[in-house]
């Protein structure tokens, strides 16, 4: 559970506040350091539970934020057509 622990607060540690958190990619690289680090890594709902417990908040669209109350991220629903474009080109 440390070493899971360690991992989440070395990421956190790069990412600004308000930072949003991909699922699949950082559960990929959680398993990617353990592997490096020649550990067994915790299941999915196990690390999710561990993300939670270090302050990040899940938003509806399956997203982690980190930093910020989740009630000032933007849904779908409140984003306008060239916000949505802008995001999409950003990734």
């Amino acid at each position: 559970m440390e070493f899971t622990k360690i991992f989440i607060s070395n990421n956190l540690k790069r990412k600004k506040k308000a930072k949003r958190l991909w699922t699949g990619s950082i559960y990929a690289r959680y398993r990617y350091y353990c592997n490096l680090h020649g550990r067994k890594p915790l299941g999915n709902i196990t690390f999710y539970k561990q993300l939670e417990q270090c302050g990040l908040k899940r938003s509806e669209n399956k997203f982690y934020f980190y930093g910020v109350e989740l009630k000032d991220v933007p849904t779908e629903d409140t984003l306008t057509d060239m916000e949505k474009w802008s995001r999409d080109i950003q990734r």
